[in-house]
């Protein structure tokens, strides 16, 4: 049973990472296969929590074991279903809408590693933080300011239009 969870979780991975493509048929395909999949582990997780009660007295409890199995599965097959789903949507919309989108990625990056970077900033100046914790301040702080030192070039890199060929729908 560890092969068929190792080998399911693999699936979810390479079929979720396909589902993600730039290509509109490869991604239509994996959601496809990525649906059926999740469908049947989610039937067979609670036909199995059902015989686990339904019989219990006849040594259904063994279910219980399979249902976890075929759960986990069914989990990473959903959430990679859903992933590649939502990242349709981008897919969707033109260039000027991505640009839009990318830019304001771009301004919530800047926003949230600026409020760190303070934040880290205020608690290694306290006197009770400890050297280890100091440490491992100062590594934040030098990751967050190499982040805001190089936003303004990725707001210029975004901006290109010809990053988007390929994108586009139906492409």
């Amino acid at each position: 049973m560890g092969t068929f969870l190792m080998v399911g979780a693999l699936l979810a991975l390479v079929l979720g990472f396909m589902g993600q493509q730039r290509r509109a048929a490869l991604r239509s395909a994996a959601r496809w296969i990525l649906r059926i999949l999740f469908a049947i582990s989610a039937a067979i997780t609670l036909f199995c929590l059902y015989g686990t009660f339904a019989w219990a007295g006849n040594g259904g409890g063994v279910l219980i074991f399979l249902a976890v199995i075929f759960g986990f599965v069914a989990f990473m097959l959903g959430n990679s279903l859903f992933a590649s789903t939502d990242q349709e949507k981008h897919y969707k919309l033109d260039v000027d809408q991505k640009i839009q989108a990318n830019l304001e990625l771009t301004d919530r990056i800047e926003a949230d590693h600026r409020a760190q970077l303070s934040k880290n900033l205020a608690e290694r100046g306290r006197f009770w933080t400890s050297a280890r914790r100091r440490e491992n301040l100062d590594r934040e702080i030098a990751l967050s300011r190499v982040v805001l030192s190089r936003i303004d070039d990725m707001r210029r890199s975004v901006q290109r239009p010809e990053i988007y060929q390929g994108d586009e729908p139906g492409a």
